[in-house]
This record gives C-alpha cells, structure tokens and sequence, in this order.
C-alpha cells in the first residue's frame, strides 16, 4: 500500500488488520488516527470484528477448556487493542524521526512533554528559560511569550478552533437551561416553553448519562498490563464446563490438591499460627504434585537452561495453551533472565501493554553517582550488621553475587535499612537474630535514583494497573451476577512472596546495579526494588498468568484483579476451596511462590489497593479509606500547622495521600488546588519550605474536617452498560437556605419542590422505607409528594 498503514502492524495479525481497515475506508494515516476519537468507537469496533472474521486472523491456539466464545473475546480484545496502539501511534507522530530533538527539548525543560512534535510544530521554536505554567490536572508546561511555541505546549490556551466549538457549546447550554423558565418561589409556576427546549434538554441528559457509563466501563482495568481487562465481567456460571477444563481437570483429581482446597475451604479470615503451617507444609506437596501433573499433560519438562526456579518451559505451555499472550518475552525471561533497558533494550509487547507517554530523559555523564560514599546512616543500632546478614542471605539465595572488583562504568547506589511496622526501638536483640528472622522486621532500599541509574533506563511501554474504579465495577459485577443467579461469592486475598527478586536479569545488565558494604561489593541478579523498569518488568512476566487465570476462571463466573504481586479475586463459595488452590497452584507450578501467612478467604473485611472492602450483605459491598490512612493524613496536617512552615517533601507526601482519598469522593478534588498550586511555586523557585499562609492554613483545617468524615462508598448490584429505562430528569440544587428540586417525566407534567433548610432535620427522621413505594399522580417516584404531604415542603405542578 502507498500510505503505509500496514507498518503499524506486524505480524500475522498485519494482513486481516489491513484488509478490515481497507474494507471500512481507512485508507491513510490520518484516517487511522481519526480511530481514537470518540466518535470512532463503533468503525473500530467494526474493523475489529471484520478482521477477527478473516481467514487470514490467525488461530488463538488453546486447548477445549477455553469455549468459542471466550476466544472470541479474546480475539476481540487483541484485534482493537491493536488498533488503538495504532492509532495512538499516529495521533502522537511517532512516524517522525526527530529523538535527538525530542532528547533536546525534555532536556531543556527538565519536565514531561505532553505529545511528541511534529516536523511542522518545532519551527521557529524557542524553547532556553522557559516560562512554566501549571495545569489544571497539576503538570507543569514551559511557554515562552513572545515564541512561536506550538499550540499543544500551551493547554491553557485554546485554539480558535476549539475556542469557537467551546463558544457554541456554551450558547447551546444557555439557551437550554433559559428555555426553563423557574422561580425559586414555591408558589410559582414554571413552564417550559415549547417541546424543542425539552427535547434539548432531555437530549443533554440522556447523552451524560450514556457517557458516564461508557466512562464507567472503560476504567475497568484487571491488572493484566493491559489498557483494557483481558476479559468482560462474567455475565453466567457453568460449573460443570469449568471443572471439565483440561488443567482444572487434571489439578482437582490429585489427593494433595484436594486436601489443600479442604484446607482452604475450612479458611475464614486470616490463617492462624497453626493454620499457616499446615497450608505452607501441604501447599508445598501439593505444588510439587501439580507441577508433575501439568509437566505430564503438556509434555514438557524442566529447561536445564533455567537461570532461576522459574519453570519457563511450563509457563509458556501455560500460556500458550490459554492464548494469554506475549509468549515470546515470557520465554526467553524466565528462561535467561530479562534486560532492564540500559545495555539491553526491553522488547516491545505489539500493543498488548500501553505506549509511555513521557519520553525518556536524557542521560547523566555522572558515571556513578554514589562513589566514595558509605550507604545512608541509619539510627537503628547495629545497623551495618544487620545489612550485612540481610545481603549474605540474598546471596545465598542467588539474588546476589559477591564479586572482586566492579567492573568499568559500573554504578554503585546507596542502601538503606528501613524498620518495618513490627519494629520495636525498646528491643536491642536484633543483631543477634539470623537473617530469616531479621526480614520480619527490616527491608533493604537501594537508591537508583540518586545515583542517575534510572535516567539510564529506557522504556517504551508502561502497565495499566486497577484503581478504585477497576475495584468499583468488579464489585458491582459480582454483586450482579450473584443477585442474578442466587449464588454468595467470597473474596480471596493473596500475595506473591518476594515478587521482583523471582525476576533473574541477564549478565549483560547485572554490572549497572552494583551495592557496596565496607569493603565488599555485590551486584544484583534478580530485580531489584527502586529500579526504574522493575515493576514493568515484573508485571510483564507476572500478567500473563493473571490473564491465563481470568480466562480458565470465567467459565466458573469468577473475577479477579491483580496490583503488582497483590491478587484480590471474587470466587463462588460453593468452589471457595477449590478455585483458590487452582489460582495458587497454576502459578506455583511455574515457579511463583506465595505468602502462605498472607492468604485471607472470606472474613467480614478484605484490603486491595489501599482500601478496605467489607460486606454488607450477599449482592452490596462497602468501600472505604481505612481509619489508619486517615489517622496519617490528620498528624501530618497537624505538624505543619504547629511548626507554622510547609516543607516540600511533606507537602508531597500530603498531597499524594489525601488525593489517595478523593478517589472515593471526587467531589473533594478541587481542595487540591491550593496545594497543588504553593507545590508548583516552591518547584519552580526550587524552595524547601515557605511560611504557612492564611490561605493554606484555612484550607489544611478545612482538610482537616473533611478527613474526619465518611470515606465510604457502596456499592451494589448493578449491571453496568444495561439501558435503564429513563422515565424522568431531575434537577436539584441547593442553597444555604432551602433545597430545591424540579423532577420533568418524559411525558406528562413535572413537579417542582422547595425545602427549607430549617426543615431538614425533619426530613432526615422520616421512614424512609415508604419512599418510592408508589408512583405519584405526576409519574414521579413518589419522594416529593411524600414530602410535600409531609407539610416539609410545597409541590408545584409543572406544567409541559
């Protein structure tokens, strides 16, 4: 083809993605940009679908316990995430071949660039002592008056394009909402004047409400890498198909399996001290079994190439049976060990984990920057010590290595001993206790950043990991499904033990992490904490296994979500035990070990990412901020209050854990502002603390308040995406003297109502259960007649 598009596309996949983009007029680059628009979804959907229907789309290659419509899924989900990696492609130019400028301008304005230029948008450009704005989402951008900079360096600013579109926009919503003509007197009469304001006006509504469950289900991300799950929510459960899968199959049918779903069934809450024994002594025989099991049934054998425990053979037998995807990587780095994308570049995953957006950074001359320095003081006693028991036994283990001498170029970091929360300061002991024993109590961090090793790191790809949304839809889901089919769901908890250090790295990168102790000196064969490509890394390998479940589990109508090496999974209590040892032992086989002290299965409270997860009854969860988060964010507003200054590092950290918080409660956001603002003020002037202002003052107490209220949110059966039969508008609005509401059916008349502010207590005292329990004579639900009978407030009929 002349335009090219096909050089977005490799593979076996290029030839059906082509054809299908051929088939639907997308013919040029400017085309397939025109994809990740919103008002594309549907022809990407198309293409999609044409392409996965091709003879030419290869074959997901999977064994029975995968059902055609699964595939078909899967198929889908690799044919647009394709194509949306595509098109990003092209809206961001990465066509053009200008790295050495883009290295130029990164250095020279020292942030993130928010897109890559053009060819045509860097002439004439400017860019020495810029002038940096921030924006409303807390970046920070150069400008330059007076400089031909482009338009999308400058995001305050709107085209004149956008500009006229925003102008319309705006005239549109006036003339809608002067369409309603509405006292804010009780007694009055509002109308509407004519049917077309009415339709505009229900147009509006119908088309946010459309957007917010679009929004809401495009959030959902299940951990694995990926911009989108690798699977739908489980819409049904079939039991029998799923136990009569191939690997469910073979594992369920070895006595150690049972016996440990026995003790996992058993399992409520956190494993006691005697349980966890039991489940590490029968965990370990029953992975040993299901390794022999799953080595008989695929025909492999253990790789006597294998740098680490990894099983590289069986995991990709694994994932290739299940078609999870990026096959090759998984090969190679369980087998060899993975670069880290300094000597050795990190091969790209063709669109199954997003594009970076930042560029990378440009390198440091400093040849390491923590040469001829000692590792960080420590106030622990018998710190060095300790450091040095804690790095024999990583030697031991073959995490590290003790070497002679460093070789050229090699950079050194810094370590850190860090109590964890079981530290005591009154127990002096702890040199005296072995290595096994000491990991209870501290951990190591070594500092790559410091010493420039992480400006070093190139990447191009980044994960997509779950948040409170991905939590959010799972839930209401789950709740879903089992309203719907009648079942209890219970939620599992598990931990992969030592995650990053499972990972080995290849020879050829182990010399860039280099630690020193006295006079000894090591360096790192396993992935490191700190370094900037070992969560990429990790949740690169980690993801396929994620994925291979979620695929072996729909059939069974469970879910789950995974966050770097925490798995938060909703599993059917009729299989509690047995779906919990498939999602251990599938791993396990392949060399991924778990905290057997860290399992939870079932109890009142479960924790994922950061939030406390309780259930309320069988269909209904809660989420919330856990009290100990809180607790934190009130001591360290308190502190700045009393020392009367705001230093940067906990300015920082402030800001990070209370917009932890308003993910919960968005509508708290904009007090971030404030914050956001006096970080962007001491960055830019490159201070460490200034004086505590009125300003920031009132709004630190105002947090303060704030925190002490309910971070909570429930959540319950929901089926998100179904089409709600929208019967009414409504319209509310709230003054610090009354509240008002105006409630429009979609045929018929509307009423409108005002509450007092002094008459709310009285609202709030009213049996609520009988609210909603009829339709009023205006097609309402019934709240604001019941009210008005009430004698709370006065209903006006409004007529259409």
């Amino acid at each position: 083809m002349a335009d090219g598009i096909e050089r977005f596309f490799v593979g076996e996949t290029a030839i059906a993605l082509v054809e299908s983009c051929q088939a639907t007029g997308v013919c040029d680059t400017a085309s397939l940009a025109a994809l990740h628009t919103e008002e594309a979804k549907n022809v990407l959907k198309t293409i999609a679908e044409k392409a996965v229907g091709l003879p030419s789309w290869p074959l997901l290659k999977c064994g029975e316990d995968v059902s055609a419509e699964t595939k078909k899924e899967v198929n889908l989900m690799k044919a647009k995430r394709l194509l949306v990696t595509a098109s990003k492609q092209v809206e961001e130019g990465m066509d053009c071949s200008l790295q050495k400028f883009m290295e130029t301008a990164y250095e020279r304005l020292g942030g993130e660039l928010p897109e890559r230029m053009g060819v045509e948008d860097y002439k004439g450009a400017t860019l020495d002592d810029p002038d940096w704005r921030e924006t409303t989402e807390g970046k920070m951008v150069a400008t330059k008056k007076g400089d031909l900079l482009p338009s999308w360096f400058m995001p305050h600013k709107r085209s004149k394009e956008n500009k006229k579109k925003a102008k319309q926009e705006y005239r549109r919503r006036k003339a809608a909402r002067n369409a309603l003509n509405c006292s804010s007197s009780p007694t009055a009469n509002p109308v509407v004047d004519g049917p077309g304001a009415w339709d505009e006006y229900w147009r509006m509504a119908e088309t946010g409400w459309r957007e917010e469950l679009s929004n809401l289900s495009q959030s959902y991300k299940d951990g694995s890498g990926t911009d989108e799950a690798t699977l739908p929510l489980p819409r049904d459960i079939d039991l029998v198909a799923w136990r009569n899968q191939p690997i469910v199959k073979t594992l369920l049918g070895l006595p150690e399996v049972r016996e440990l779903a026995k003790l996992l069934d058993d399992l409520e809450g956190v494993p006691s001290s005697q349980e966890q024994e039991s489940l590490a002594r029968v965990g370990l025989r029953a992975t040993e079994a299901s390794t022999i099991a799953l080595e008989s049934l695929f025909g492999v054998t253990r790789d006597p190439e294998d740098v680490s425990p990894l099983h590289s053979r069986l995991w990709a037998a694994i994932v290739s049976h299940t078609g999870a995807g990026d096959l090759n990587f998984i090969a190679t780095a369980s087998r060899d060990g993975c670069p880290i994308g300094i000597s050795v570049d990190l091969p790209p995953s063709n669109g199954l984990h997003p594009p970076k957006d930042a560029p990378r950074g440009a390198k440091s001359d400093s040849i390491g920057g923590s040469v001829g320095h000692g590792n960080y003081p420590s106030s622990i006693p018998s710190a060095e010590c300790i450091l040095q028991k804690l790095v024999d036994e990583e030697v031991r283990k073959g995490w590290m290595k003790e070497i002679e001498q460093f070789e050229p170029g090699c950079r050194r970091a810094k370590m850190a001993l860090v109590p964890k929360k079981s530290y005591d300061e009154a127990r002096d002991d702890y040199a005296s206790l072995n290595a096994r024993d000491l990991k209870k109590f501290f951990r190591i961090i070594e500092d790559y950043r410091r010493n420039h090793t992480n400006d070093e790191v190139a990447m191009c790809e980044t994960n997509a990991v779950p948040g409170y949304n991905s939590l959010a839809t799972l839930l209401s889901g789950i709740a879903n499904l089992s309203e719907k089919s009648g079942k209890r769901y219970v939620i599992f908890e598990s931990d992969v033990e030592t995650a990053y250090r499972i990972v080995p790295i290849i020879k050829e990168e182990q010399k860039h992490l280099g630690i020193q102790i006295g006079e000894r000196q090591f360096i790192n064969t396993r992935l490191p904490m700190g370094l900037e490509s070992s969560a990429y890394i990790w949740c690169r390998e980690y993801s396929s296994l994620h994925r291979a479940a979620r695929i072996l589990m729909q059939a069974a109508g469970c879910a789950g979500l995974c966050l770097l090496d925490d798995n938060f999974w909703a599993v059917l209590e009729e299989i509690k035990g047995e779906g919990a040892a498939i999602l251990l032992l599938v791993p396990g086989a392949c060399g991924i070990p778990f905290g057997w002290h860290k399992l939870r299965l079932s109890g009142d409270i479960n924790t994922f990412g950061g939030f406390e997860v309780a259930r309320r009854e069988r269909d209904a969860f809660e989420v919330r901020i856990p009290e100990s988060k809180k607790q934190k964010i009130r001591e360290q507003i308190e502190q700045i209050l009393s020392q009367k200054r705001v230093e940067y590092p906990s300015l920082e950290k402030l800001i990070g854990r209370v917009g932890f918080c308003v993910q919960i409660c968005p509508v708290y956001r904009s007090g971030l502002a404030p914050l956001h603002q006096i970080k962007s003020v001491m960055n830019r002037k490159s201070l460490w603390a200034i004086k505590l202002s009125k300003n920031i003052q009132s709004c630190l107490e105002r947090w303060l308040e704030v925190i002490d209220s309910k971070f909570e949110r429930t959540i319950s059966a929901v089926d998100r995406g179904r089409r709600e039969p929208a019967c009414c508008l409504v319209l509310a609005d709230a003054s610090t003297s009354a509240i008002g509401t105006l409630i429009l059916g979609k045929n018929g008349d509307g009423a409108y109502c005002r509450i007092p502010a002094s008459e709310l207590q009285r609202l709030n005292d009213l049996p609520r259960p009988c609210w909603g329990s009829r339709l009023c004579e205006h097609g309402c639900d019934g709240v604001v007649c019941y009210i008005s009978r009430c004698g709370l407030g006065k209903t006006t009929r409004v007529q259409e």
